[in-house]
């Protein structure tokens, strides 16, 4: 199956999905260095979609670039064993916050604004940088996915913790948390 036949195939939410599936490295505690330019362009390109309300646009040669069964069918078991834990978490609660469209053209707003913050390059190489500035995509993305206002509410609040993060990084300086992250023996 054609790999724009998969991505057409999921409705209004699908680059959603995307947005959710390229966050998710970004967002552990442990994310590859130096990678948060690439993944950030990305989802800055995705979110900049979600904004306007257009299907995000790929590529001639990924459009039609055939998937197996096998690879498909592996892929959805593990989406789908990963999805029954998240349903546990996610439910569709505060409906509102996803049912109009401008909520959801504002939230695309929101994922693009942090999107373009995770692409920018940071001089000097700190700990969860990628981290704090990419879970409130993966949370937010993870709250329309599932049609959850209270994550999109967290994933809101969240960027408090990279405001917070990033503010301390400027003023402070590397060597402050250095200096935390040895105190703490990590």
């Amino acid at each position: 199956m054609p790999l724009g036949e998969i991505v057409e195939s999921i409705p209004h939410r699908g680059h959603v999905l995307m947005i959710v599936l390229f966050s998710f490295p970004m967002s552990l505690p442990i994310s590859p260095p130096f990678l948060g330019g690439v993944f950030g362009m990305v989802l800055t390109f995705l979110s900049f979609y979600l904004v306007i309300g257009r299907k995000p646009w790929m590529p001639h040669y990924l459009h039609h670039r055939p998937v197996s069964y096998r690879v498909l069918e592996k892929t959805i078991e593990k989406l789908s064993w990963v999805m029954r834990y998240l349903e546990i978490l996610l439910k569709p609660r505060l409906l509102f916050m996803t049912k109009d469209e401008r909520l959801w053209r504002l939230h695309g707003a929101f994922l693009l604004f942090m999107s373009v913050i995770l692409a920018l390059p940071i001089p000097m190489p700190a700990p969860f940088t990628n981290s704090v500035a990419a879970l409130p995509i993966f949370l937010t993305s993870l709250g329309m996915l599932e049609r959850d206002g209270r994550m999109i509410i967290t994933g809101y609040f969240s960027t408090l913790l990279c405001i917070g993060y990033y503010l301390a990084l400027i003023l402070l300086g590397k060597e402050a948390f250095e200096w935390v992250w040895h105190y703490f023996g990590w």
